[in-house]
């Protein structure tokens, strides 16, 4: 009988808990804040008191590319454990929390050309960054790790 391995450090667990609860938050609440603080500590930086894009500064909010740098790295060390899976299966709630934090990195990570395909109501070729995502998809997809 193969006993599922944690994949997931402790260290890393806490910060991908915490990330991957900003996909089921209503980022315009203030428990979006909180969970973005969970996962920088101290590198958070204090705004307003909800996420939101402001429409004199489209740009995403400096914790956005905060969250991206501190949580792909961490998502790259899960994925190498479990491409070297070495004979043993993951725990189901290892597989979850790495799809779950995984499928908001690429969410965050794509957004903006989302955004613009969306506002290009399909005129020219909004979609071009498709080839990008599909390979980060194939990338971090569990079933290719």
């Amino acid at each position: 009988m193969n006993v599922p391995m944690a994949y997931i450090s402790s260290t890393h667990r806490q910060l991908l808990e915490s990330y991957a609860q900003l996909g089921y938050c209503n980022r315009f609440c203030r428990i979006a804040c909180d969970w973005s603080g969970a996962v920088l500590g101290s590198e958070f930086k204090e705004g307003e008191a909800v996420w939101s894009y402001r429409a004199e500064e489209p740009q995403p909010r400096e914790n956005i590319g905060r969250l991206q740098r501190r949580v792909g790295p961490a998502l790259e060390t899960v994925r190498a454990r479990l491409k070297a899976r070495e004979g043993s299966e993951p725990a189901p709630r290892d597989l979850v929390l790495y799809e779950d934090a995984a499928l908001h990195l690429l969410y965050n990570r794509y957004y903006d050309r989302i955004r613009e395909g969306g506002l290009a109501g399909g005129k020219g070729a909004p979609w071009r960054f498709y080839t990008s995502f599909l390979s980060d998809w194939r990338h971090t997809s569990r079933s290719k790790a």
